[in-house]
């Protein structure tokens, strides 16, 4: 089984990808940034950008996705945290 996993450079999506690699899957990270992770990395990915996923769709080629678990994002100001929100940037982007 191939997973590709957005956000896989830290926290939550690198968790899930170096879990799913230690139980023999085969890991596909995108991440923003050059950072290692598990499996096989595709750096400088924004998956709010058309020409970063294309690059990604081209170097897969026919390869298939088995699961993809998109868990990168970010939203508001860089300034938040899980215990200071932008709720009215949710608001806005989800109208």
């Amino acid at each position: 089984m191939k997973r590709t996993i957005t956000g896989a450079g830290r926290g939550i999506g690198r968790a899930l990808g170096v879990f799913a690699s230690e139980q023999g899957i085969d890991v596909i990270a995108l991440v923003r940034a050059h950072a290692g992770g598990p499996g096989e990395v595709i750096n400088e990915v924004d998956v709010t950008g058309k020409d970063a996923l294309d690059r990604v769709a081209a170097m897969l080629g026919d390869r298939p996705v088995d699961l993809l678990v998109n868990n990168a994002g970010i939203i508001g100001p860089e300034r938040q945290s899980t215990l200071d929100m932008a709720s009215t940037a949710f608001a806005t982007h989800w109208k």
